[in-house]
């Protein structure tokens, strides 16, 4: 049986821009976690202000490797899972180039 959206959420394995699992998570100094893509184009798109209409820059976030390692565990234990983004392992590809 998958997690369901509040499990995901509770292990912090969204991302809080699209409410998807992460592919590069950034964490926020406020203990948030947004995907980097997805954060930079909302950022941009919004005057630098995060999701919660906190002031937010890119510089603010740090990559957070063992969120990511955590995911790809979720994403191997859980395929097909309805948060996982349909191109999911495209993406993770394009980033070992």
């Amino acid at each position: 049986m998958n997690p369901t959206r509040e499990e995901c959420e509770r292990q912090q394995l969204l991302c809080g821009v699209t409410h998807m699992i992460m592919i590069r998570p950034y964490k926020a100094p406020n203990g948030k976690y947004y995907d980097f893509i997805n954060i930079q184009n909302y950022l941009g798109s919004n005057s630098s202000k995060a999701p919660d209409g906190s002031k937010l820059s890119m510089r603010d976030l740090k990559p957070d490797e063992d969120k990511q390692m955590e995911i790809q565990v979720f994403v191997m234990e859980h395929e097909g899972h309805p948060l996982i983004p349909k191109d999911y392992h495209e993406q993770m590809a394009r980033l070992v180039k």
